[in-house]
């Protein structure tokens, strides 16, 4: 329900799997026809192993090439946690509050 309340007019969510298993949302109609969204979505799990690697080569071929040559790809980074907060980086996981990606780091120092 956040994806969706996040996107502008016109917006479109592609959603890939899902986190937890949590697949239910409740949502207006209205808001779907009114803001004209595009909703996709899919799983790999029950794909045939014929149709996954096709999509990988699709991939391969159409858009891996934008990966080389330097381009600037950066991943959106919610938060970043030292190791010794793992347990709170993965609460935070699993509460599903984050945008982007979470990092734990490791203390080069230990000592300090």
């Amino acid at each position: 329900a956040r994806n969706i309340a996040s996107l502008g007019n016109g917006g479109r969510l592609v959603q890939v799997g899902i986190l937890g298993g949590g697949g239910e949302v409740a949502v207006a109609l209205e808001d779907i026809l009114y803001r004209h969204l595009q909703i996709k979505g899919t799983v790999m799990k029950s794909r045939l192993q014929e149709e996954k690697h096709a999509m990988v080569r699709r991939f391969r071929e159409h858009w891996l090439d934008r990966f080389e040559g330097g381009a600037a790809l950066e991943p959106v980074v919610d938060s970043t946690f030292s190791l010794a907060r793992a347990a709170d980086a993965h609460r935070r996981m699993e509460s599903s509050a984050n945008v982007g990606k979470i990092i734990l780091t490791m203390d080069t120092n230990p000592s300090e």
